[in-house]
């Protein structure tokens, strides 16, 4: 203790010799020191208000700044966000010029001034957005006019930023090395002054100046790093391998990955596939000549989150380099939202291009601001001749004052209009639009847009299709439905005038047959002229109008008396019946016409037509070419058909009907060779109806077509019952019915029926009138001449009664004539039918066809007949039509009959 006191007093007596010299020595380390405090306080403060001022202008930039403002401004016309661009512009100047005041570098300088003439920039281009809403122009042309590259500024601050860090760890390094020197100093003054007390006190008073120091230099460091931080882009240090050392939360957010798995990763990692693996690349070109560079999202850049997906961002690079180690500073802004914006204005440009409805935008003054290009394709107007006149400079005339007035009220009440309205284009059609107008409200600049499309086809169609509804196609005539709706007009006006009205139903005779040789062309070239023919003969006030097929019927109106009905029908039927020229054919029709007369006839349309239609059929049965008039008898028969078309329909259901068979004698031998199988139909209460009253009914209603088919099936297996039973008969004659050949498949019918019963095609003999073969010879002739192929024999029945020639028999695929009994039954008296029956035999055996005689009823008639070589005869001479177990008998009866009583 004494002797470190001694050692304190010796050196305290040293110190005090020395004391000048320390006093000066460590005045002089003091000194540096305060200094070096009041040096680094006044730079963190002056380093602190120009990071204030930097974070200022750089937040003034960013989402809620002058751009965020002025872009929402262009797309939304808010008048308060022009203003709140405008501040914020006028603050970004003021505080760049505030950070001029600072000691700044001459780079930032130039950064500054960039930053000067983005905003610049930006005051004008606002100026001149603000002009362009003004005259309401559209958000895409507007934002292709004042749109500004950020670029620059983007640079700026990236270099601002960049310089402020720079220039932070400069002066961190110089304070480091000032304060180094003053600690060697105080360390040497402890080493050489022997004073341990004042070393100590030195060494207190330097390590507490010194620890202020350091807390300085933190404070620094950590505001810093917050202004790192607190960026509001995503923020990375990268190395010169790749390496990223250091990134902020913001970055973490956008890639999705945390802090800690960033600086594990290289930057080629964030990067989509296509071009993670050449990025280095374009990295190691870089730090070989480093610059401040920016690209924004014009380039399609795109990072990859962590979850896969591409983030479209702009990028800011900065470089940093010190004692050889190299480093990127990357600043990264996600643009998604921009994106989005933009793809928006561009979809919706595109489709007022391109929608095929033409779309025309004006003011509250209904002046033109904007049209698309269906606009100019539909009026002919192009898009300089339509912007800045009147909307309604296409109008047509067509519409009055008060429609546009219902029009402006409808749009004021509603905000939209909607309707049909005629506009003339360019060249002066008028033409037919479907236009819907819509007021649009939009921050006190309202405007109209209308939308419209040319309906001229749909208004075409739709004539076309009501054209269709109400008249006949071919003819132009009134159909069936518009003329019911005439006639009821017509007898609600005879109530009013008290005067008749007449309804004439005609069809055409022989039409069909000229439809069918010739073709349905003819037959429709023949319906449109017999149209024009009635249309020409009728009065003016009558009506005229095709029902369908050959069918027309004319409404006569005022009828003064019915005698008028009467010399119209005459004249119809001679206008009608003309000979038509088509071509090298002479087309023959008649009209069969039937007619009503309101009220008498009925007190309706649908009785008027029905009745007129019963007038019609009688006409037709009456001989055809000629007219009946309606009456309670014509009505009488109809009930009485209907009735029995009723009846006759049940019966085909329960097999009402049985067949008879007639024997067909032979001639030379007197036996019976064939039979002729003839239909009966034994009605449960009528008892037996006779074929000729509903034979025509079968074959109007076709219903012939399954009664045939049971006749030819009973005839055929009857038949064969016979050959098993040893009655061999050579033929079984069946009738067929027209409707059988046209509407039939009457060829695989017959084989049907011949396989199940069993019997040979050669036996068959089916009979067909002749009438029907030479009004129907297109159709008739290929289906007998299948028939014969088969094998089986055909007859021509009534012969004589359809007036066929000698060069028509020839053609006709046949075996047998069959004399009609209307020639039979007045022979031997009657010369003229003796000379019919003659010439009927000859031509046969010229043509080497067999000949039998039907009808015979007297022993003359059959002794004639025979002397004129008729091969057989059938009739109520040898039998009537009998049951088949009664046929039997006869056919024993005829085997023992001598030939002798058929020969003279």
């Amino acid at each position: 203790m004494t002797g470190f006191k001694t050692k304190v007093w010796m050196t305290a007596l040293f110190s005090s010799i020395l004391m000048l010299i320390i006093i000066t020595f460590g005045l002089r380390g003091v000194n540096q020191i305060e200094q070096i405090k009041e040096r680094w306080a006044a730079y963190q403060k002056t380093q602190s208000e120009a990071a204030h001022t930097l974070n200022l202008i750089q937040s003034q930039l960013g989402y809620g700044g002058f751009i965020h403002d002025f872009k929402n401004f262009v797309l939304h016309r808010d008048p308060s966000l022009r203003q709140m661009a405008s501040d914020d512009i006028k603050a970004a100047l003021k505080h760049l010029k505030q950070y001029t005041q600072y000691e700044i570098s001459q780079q930032e300088k130039q950064a500054l001034r960039a930053l000067e003439s983005v905003l610049k920039r930006y005051t004008s281009n606002l100026n001149l957005a603000s002009a362009m809403i003004e005259k309401n122009a559209p958000a895409v042309a507007i934002d292709n006019r004042v749109k500004v590259d950020d670029t620059p500024a983007l640079q700026a601050i990236s270099i601002l930023s960049d310089m402020a860090i720079i220039r932070n760890q400069k002066n961190l390094e110089e304070t480091e090395l000032a304060i180094d020197n003053a600690m060697k100093q105080f360390y040497w003054a402890a080493f050489v002054l022997p004073f341990i007390l004042l070393l100590t006190i030195a060494i207190i008073i330097f390590l507490h100046r010194l620890n202020k120091a350091n807390t300085a230099a933190r404070k620094a460091n950590l505001y810093y790093n917050k202004l790192f931080e607190t960026s509001p882009d995503a923020m990375m240090i990268v190395a010169e391998d790749g390496q990223i050392k250091q990134a902020n939360d913001v970055a973490t957010q956008m890639t999705g990955y945390s802090r800690q798995e960033l600086i594990q990763m290289s930057v080629e990692d964030l990067m989509p596939d296509d071009i993670r693996h050449s990025h280095h690349h374009l990295r190691n070109r870089y730090f070989q000549a480093p610059k401040q560079r920016s690209m924004d999202g014009s380039l399609d850049i795109v990072l990859q989150n962590k979850q896969g997906n591409a983030v479209p961002v702009d990028i800011s690079l900065g470089y940093l380099s010190e004692d050889g180690y190299k480093v990127a500073i990357v600043s990264i802004r996600d643009i998604t939202v921009r994106r989005k914006q933009q793809h928006s204005l561009e979809r919706s440009a595109a489709v007022f291009e391109k929608i095929s409805d033409a779309v025309l935008i004006s003011d509250a003054n209904e002046k033109i601001i904007s049209v698309n290009k269906a606009f100019v394709e539909i009026t002919g107007y192009s898009e300089e001749e339509s912007i800045g006149k009147n909307a309604g400079f296409t109008r047509s005339g067509r519409h009055g004052t008060e429609f546009f007035q219902q029009m402006r009220q409808r749009l004021q009440d509603q905000g939209q209009w909607q309707g049909e309205i005629w506009d003339r284009r360019k060249d002066g059609e008028i033409y037919p639009k479907w236009l819907t107008i819509t007021y649009v409200d939009d921050s006190k600049e309202p405007y109209y847009i209308g939308v419209f499309s040319d309906i001229t086809l749909k208004k075409a169609t739709e004539e076309k299709l009501r054209q269709l509804a109400f008249h006949d196609p071919l003819t132009g005539l009134l159909n069936r439905l518009s003329l019911t709706e005439q006639l009821d007009h017509a007898i609600k006006h005879s109530d009013r005038v008290k005067r008749p009205v007449g309804v004439l139903f005609i069809d055409l005779d022989n039409f069909k047959k000229i439809n069918d040789s010739l073709g349905h062309q003819i037959g429709d070239e023949l319906l449109k002229v017999i149209a024009d023919r009635l249309t020409a003969t009728v009065h003016e006030d009558d009506v005229v109008a095709r029902l369908g097929g050959d069918e027309f019927m004319i409404v006569a109106e005022e009828i003064e008396e019915p005698l008028y009905l009467e010399h119209l029908a005459q004249q119809l039927l001679k206008t009608v019946s003309e000979v038509v020229q088509y071509g090298d054919h002479e087309l023959f029709v008649s009209p069969s016409i039937g007619i009503s007369v309101y009220p008498r006839d009925g007190s309706n349309a649908t009785e008027m037509i029905k009745n007129a239609d019963t007038a019609m059929y009688r006409a037709k049965h009456a001989g055809r070419n000629c007219f009946q008039f309606y009456s309670e008898e014509l009505a009488e028969a109809a009930m009485k058909r209907l009735s029995l078309e009723s009846d006759l329909r049940q019966a085909l259901a329960e097999e009402q009907f049985e067949v008879y068979y007639q024997p067909q004698i032979d001639f030379a031998t007197g036996v019976i060779k064939g039979a002729e199988a003839l239909v009966r139909w034994i009605h449960p209460e009528k008892g037996m109806i006779s074929p000729a009253d509903f034979i025509p009914i079968a074959e109007d209603t076709r219903l012939i077509i399954p009664l045939g088919q049971w006749v030819l099936k009973q005839a055929c297996c009857q038949l064969k019952r016979w050959h098993q039973q040893g009655y061999h008969l050579q033929s079984m004659g069946v009738n067929l019915a027209g409707p059988q050949i046209t509407h039939s498949d009457i060829c695989q019918q017959v084989t049907d029926v011949l396989q199940e019963c069993d019997l040979d095609a050669r036996y068959l003999e089916l009979e067909i009138t002749e009438t029907f073969i030479m009004e129907h010879q297109a159709e008739a002739i290929p289906v007998l001449e299948q028939i014969r192929d088969m094998g089986i024999r055909l007859a021509i029945d009534d012969f004589g009664t359809g007036y066929s020639s000698l060069s028509q028999l020839k053609q006709l695929p046949i075996h047998k004539l069959k004399v009609d009994r209307s020639f039979v039954q007045d022979i031997p008296q009657d010369s003229n039918d003796i000379a019919i029956t003659k010439a009927i035999i000859l031509m046969a055996k010229s043509l080497q066809l067999e000949v039998i005689a039907e009808g015979i009823e007297t022993v003359e008639q059959q002794i004639f007949l025979s002397e004129l070589e008729c091969d057989e005869g059938q009739g109520f001479l040898f039998s009537r039509p009998v049951p088949a177990d009664e046929f039997v008998g006869l056919f024993k009866h005829y085997q023992t009959k001598q030939v002798l009583n058929f020969t003279i």
